[in-house]
């Protein structure tokens, strides 16, 4: 059981993605001013792991109404924030808190997906609340509730929940309902974030991300970029680590065309790739090959399993994985 909340009045609802995972039958029940509790079949539109959100539709029979999403960009750390949804299965729940913090990473369900940019509160967020709104004071969606950090055997709200930014949710949604899917541009290599001694060991005082590996199947296979060059901008826009890379990377449409600014024995140079398509598995969405074992996951150290989401320290080898 999770939450979610009307994003068109045509039917369409968005949740969080492991709220419907593995769905075999949906059902919604609304919650509006008309007094409508009723229970509706609901059909899976499209989820994306990798950001941790899903869309699903109702038909109603009518106009529903909607909620609007805000921007996230300009919250700011101590702005009041609201959290909706079903804690614990009791209905229309409204707690309240303050942004915590902003830009928090939280690993998810698979070894190649890291949740990025994600929005902190201590807005009493609990099993049940997953795919629920975080509103601010004029009711707008700031965020899409999606995990917290439980310490006990039980999970529940300790002062620490999370929240998928509103910009990411403008983004992806509109990606969801159209075409089913979100497609992101690919680079094929392998990154790692570089410590304070790596960056004056190969001349980038201001940061940049190594290149660890390249993959044979992958776009930049055929280009001049080489193992052990180091990324400090994508189409003029500095990646100071994995994660901006990636996110600049990922937001450009396969077939687009980048220009890498790379530092290579201390000297600047650029490469020009054409992007590929993200591959479904480094999405979340690749179902497991038959008699082939799930990879061994790292302990973990910051739970909220009963949200379905468990938030784990990398260790080395999943970080290679993960390409970082």
């Amino acid at each position: 059981m999770g939450s979610g909340w009307i994003y068109r009045e045509d039917g369409y609802i968005v949740t969080n993605a492991h709220v419907v995972r593995d769905e075999v039958k949906l059902t919604v029940r609304l919650h509006d001013k008309l007094g409508d509790e009723n229970e509706y079949p609901a059909q899976l539109i499209a989820s994306d792991p990798k950001t941790e959100l899903a869309v699903i539709k109702v038909d109603a029979g009518r106009k529903l109404p909607t909620l609007k999403l805000g921007n996230s960009r300009d919250l700011k750390v101590g702005q009041f924030a609201m959290a909706v949804g079903a804690p614990f299965g009791l209905d229309q729940t409204f707690t309240s808190g303050v942004i915590s913090a902003k830009g928090r990473f939280l690993p998810g369900q698979s070894d190649y997906i890291r949740i990025g940019d994600i929005i902190q509160t201590d807005a009493s967020i609990n099993p049940g609340n997953s795919g629920g709104p975080l509103v601010d004071l004029d009711g707008n969606v700031v965020g899409v509730n999606v995990a917290i950090a439980s310490s006990g055997p039980v999970a529940g709200n300790v002062g620490i929940g999370f929240a998928i930014p509103a910009d990411t949710a403008t983004d992806v949604i509109p990606q969801l309902i159209e075409n089913k899917k979100v497609a992101r541009g690919w680079l094929g290599i392998s990154i790692g974030d570089m410590t304070d001694n790596m960056r004056d060991f190969y001349g980038v005082p201001d940061g940049g991300v190594l290149v660890q590996g390249i993959r044979p199947d992958g776009p930049a296979a055929n280009t001049d970029l080489k193992v052990d060059d180091v990324i400090v901008a994508v189409n003029g826009q500095k990646a100071t680590d994995t994660w901006e890379l990636q996110k600049t990377v990922s937001s450009v449409r396969p077939g687009g065309e980048v220009t890498l600014d790379v530092v290579r024995d201390k000297k600047p140079l650029q490469v020009k790739i054409k992007l590929a398509e993200m591959p479904a598995k480094y999405t979340g969405l690749e179902e497991p090959q038959p008699g082939k074992p799930a990879g061994k996951q790292p302990e973990a150290v910051v739970e909220g399993k009963a949200l379905g989401i468990t938030v784990k320290a990398l260790n080395k080898d999943v970080a290679t994985q993960m390409g970082h």
